[in-house]
């Protein structure tokens, strides 16, 4: 009993040394019909703390999608809330709050963007994968 106190102390050490990266990284490409690049990369990093970042990569051709981490993106973060099953991702820049916004569901393996329809109904538009990362 005498060494119960050191035995949980020695563990919380080590259980607290041992951190999860909760980001989690969804991606999505596809031919973008822009008149410079025909391909477009985009992904987007989902933090723990209620925030986002995206980054788009323009790639000259389908063929470059692979190393497209090679590119240097176009990066816009912002913040993330809740609204009924839906979550609003809200884009800010120099720190003041955009027009730009997103409606989104958040889910294990993907992320679902959707647009209002008619009579107040949500349609799916675009939909991210998530991606394991070695980095």
């Amino acid at each position: 009993m005498k060494s119960f106190l050191p035995v949980l102390v020695c563990l919380m050490c080590c259980f607290n040394g041992y951190s999860q990266n909760a980001d989690n990284i969804y991606l999505r490409h596809d031919h973008n019909y822009g008149s410079v690049y025909s391909y477009a990369v985009t992904e987007f990093i989902i933090h723990s703390d209620s925030t986002y970042t995206r980054k788009d990569y323009d790639l000259s051709s389908k063929k470059e999608w692979i190393n497209y981490k090679q590119y240097t993106p176009e990066i816009s973060k912002g913040k993330i809330h809740t609204k009924g099953k839906f979550q609003i991702l809200t884009a800010y820049r120099n720190g003041y709050k955009t027009d730009f916004f997103w409606t989104v569901k958040i889910k294990k393996r993907k992320l679902i963007f959707y647009i209002e329809g008619k009579k107040g109904t949500m349609l799916r538009t675009v939909t991210y994968k998530r991606i394991k990362t070695i980095d």
